[in-house]
């Protein structure tokens, strides 16, 4: 008896992507609190922390 792991795989990609997209979001919202808060320099380390976020999503 054989047993298909496929459903379960493509299940687990989906939901980190999922999980990815969202992080995204929340971090980007952050990213313009930051922007309007006159604080630039924390802002670009959190776009460069999304920057890999999104690198990593990617793969």
């Amino acid at each position: 008896m054989s047993t298909d792991y496929r459903p379960l795989i493509t299940n687990l990609h989906r939901g980190v992507h999922c999980d990815v997209r969202s992080a995204r979001a929340r971090l980007h919202s952050v990213i313009e609190l930051l922007d309007r808060a006159h604080l630039p320099a924390v802002a670009a380390d959190l776009r460069a922390v999304e920057q890999r976020l999104v690198d990593q999503a990617d793969r």
